[in-house]
């Protein structure tokens, strides 16, 4: 199995405690010591909010405008700033060392767009296009946020609490020798983001191609989508490190790719929960759609969908010495190659590691793991830790060896694995090979029936003969 430990992709953010002070203080909270005392400046001074409409050109308008805007806002303590309908804002150069296109928002700022509002890049220098600090709160509408480049967050690096409404961060670039995170945005550790009807697509990095949610952060979306963002590595929609919380609603997490891990998402050691959403059509080597890594996680009423593990287990999910209940909805089409588990995969690759896999009133179903005469396992589940399955269905799922051994079209248990069904059936899968064992099910090591159909399996429903007590066929 594939290290699963590596987690640079879902904890990088890079600033030593030195400079990450300042950073997360946005420039703005200065401590002066003195012998036995602390003097702290305060990072909001005491004024009145402003509201400024910042025109697309003239002397006061585009890019530098909004740089100006941001900084009186600051000095305000707050404030509002509206930007022109059908205009694009281009930053032509950073305004401070720190890869920033525009000021730390170091207060509740909130920016307005309109339909068309555009902020962008246009210089050879890295900038990213906005980023909030510590002390500040973003609360941006209706707004295009592009072309940013920088090695953390391109689009956004958020210190502190980032609202997004009715806005779309695109075609921005994390990119460093292997260590850039976040393409769209980085949401630093212990921060806070939530984005509502929004959109991060398009977006590339090293780690986390659309959102990196750093360790102890917090990432909020709901009805929103994350799509066709790229990772060179790991993560290529979302990456969420340890610690963090993650939350999907009646969103969608599509069309990403990753060239190892986790093409959808890739959580490492926190906690996350999807409801009423659906990953769907990601690639990845790894885990095409979902790769959890030590967290616990509950997938609810949603479908994971056609997504593709092309050179390792877990077509759908990779759930490794993770804690994975996945609720209502559907697994369904998605395809593994060269290694086990068409649909998902739960493992734990050292002795004693435990991985937990609930299916509670889910349906498995048209999933594929093939190879070209090898050793092909699994087509719907590989399992080698603890599998619970509950009121759920697996069908029509299909593990395929031409010229090889295919065991397992419906579930391959390890030997190192402990597999429980009840109330739920497995029916109308295939093994198919010059070698083919066990279309329901493949038993290595244990598994127990309740109340549960294995039937019209093919070539047959259970194998090696009476490895699962009450199935026969």
């Amino acid at each position: 199995m594939a290290d699963m430990k590596n987690s640079r992709g879902l904890t990088g953010d890079g600033h030593t405690a030195g400079r990450g002070l300042r950073r997360r203080l946005g420039g703005a909270g200065l401590a002066l010591l003195g012998a036995g005392s602390l003097m702290t400046l305060s990072a909001h001074p005491a004024s009145a909010a402003t509201t400024v409409t910042v025109p697309c050109s003239g002397p006061n308008g585009g890019g530098p405008g909004l740089v100006a805007a941001i900084n009186a806002a600051n000095a305000s303590g707050g404030g509002t700033i509206n930007l022109a309908e059908d205009c694009t804002y281009v930053l032509t150069a950073p305004v401070d060392a720190d890869q920033n296109g525009t000021p730390y928002v170091n207060s509740p700022i909130t920016i307005n767009g309109d339909d068309n509002t555009t902020v962008t890049r246009k210089s050879a220098a890295q900038f990213r296009i906005f980023v909030v600090g510590g002390y500040g709160r973003l609360t941006i509408n209706q707004l295009r946020v592009t072309n940013g480049s920088a090695t953390y967050g391109a689009g956004i690096r958020n210190f502190g609490t980032l609202n997004l409404f009715d806005t779309t961060v695109s075609h921005n670039t994390a990119s460093q020798s292997g260590a850039g995170f976040g393409g769209g945005i980085n949401n630093v550790d212990g921060a806070i983001a939530t984005l509502t009807r929004s959109r991060v697509q398009n977006n590339q990095a090293d780690n986390a191609g659309g959102i990196n949610n750093s360790p102890s952060a917090t990432l909020t979306i709901t009805d929103s989508g994350v799509s066709k963002n790229t990772a060179a590595f790991d993560a290529g929609g979302i990456g969420s490190g340890t610690g963090s919380t993650l939350t999907i609603t009646n969103s969608w997490v599509t069309g990403n790719t990753a060239g190892r891990y986790g093409a959808g998402l890739r959580t490492y050691g926190g906690t996350t929960d999807v409801r009423g959403s659906r990953v769907n059509g990601n690639m990845a080597a790894e885990g095409g759609g979902f790769n959890n890594a030590f967290g616990t996680v509950t997938v609810t009423n949603s479908s994971i969908d056609f997504n593709v593990a092309t050179s390792g287990a877990g077509g759908g999910v990779i759930n490794a010495h993770g804690d994975m209940t996945v609720r209502g909805g559907e697994v369904r089409g998605n395809t593994a190659h060269s290694s086990g588990g068409g649909g998902l995969s739960n493992y734990g690759d050292q002795s004693g590691e435990q991985s937990t896999l609930r299916l509670i009133d889910t349906v498995v179903r048209d999933n594929t793991m093939s190879c070209q005469g090898c050793l092909a396992r699994g087509g719907a589940i590989t399992n080698n830790r603890t599998l619970i399955i509950e009121s759920s269905a697996l069908t029509r799922n299909r593990v395929s060896s031409p010229g090889g051994t295919a065991q397992g079209g419906g579930i391959y248990n390890d030997a190192a694995g402990t597999a429980s069904l009840t109330d739920s059936s497995v029916t109308l899968n295939i093994a198919s090979g010059a070698v083919a064992e066990g279309g329901g099910i493949y038993n290595d090591g244990t598994v127990t029936l309740s109340n549960s159909t294995v039937r019209h399996n093919t070539p047959n429903n259970c194998s090696p003969p009476g490895s699962v007590p009450g199935c026969t066929g």
